[in-house]
């Protein structure tokens, strides 16, 4: 590891009033100067890091990031600024999102599973609570073909034998 910053000294002999030679050491102006500004340098490193991490501000909790992200989707497509999406507004933000083409019973139809208070319009909680009911299903369905994907890779014969069969 290198050091941060070192100093040559400069010795020599300085003759007392009693003529014994006596030894002084010390670094030159240069070499002091030079010391000093690493220090200076080091210390303004430190400094700036500890403003920048104070800067950044408190790491970002995902979900937030996650619910700023449906809601800017959400604001997207409520295209008269309502709060809420329609039937229309809904069927528009599946075709542009994933290019299918909802029937209007079946646009209907995923507006009232989301439509929490009978009005035939979602709010973006009403839609950020369905999306997010759906998500965890997505990921649960996922992990568990994951799971069952893996078994079946590993082939779970518990006889011990190479053959399909339960027998010993």
């Amino acid at each position: 590891e290198q050091p941060l910053f070192a100093v040559s000294l400069v010795s020599r002999w300085k003759i007392e009033d009693d003529g014994k030679k006596k030894k002084q050491s010390s670094a030159g102006d240069t070499e002091v100067r030079l010391v000093m500004h690493r220090m200076q340098v080091a210390v303004d490193r430190v400094v700036v890091t500890k403003v920048l991490k104070f800067l950044e501000g408190p790491p970002e909790d995902p979900d937030e990031v996650q619910r700023e992200k449906i809601l800017a989707v959400f604001n997207k497509y409520d295209e008269d600024g309502s709060g809420a999406i329609d039937v229309q507004e809904f069927a528009l933000m599946v075709a542009e999102l994933t290019g299918k083409e909802l029937s209007e019973a079946d646009a209907e139809r995923y507006v009232e599973e989301m439509d929490e208070d009978g009005n035939m319009e979602v709010d973006f909680e009403e839609f950020y609570h369905w999306w997010k009911k759906n998500h965890e299903k997505k990921e649960a369905a996922e992990a568990a073909a994951a799971a069952a994907a893996e078994e079946a890779d590993n082939g779970d014969d518990d006889d011990g034998d190479d053959d399909d069969d339960d027998d010993d």
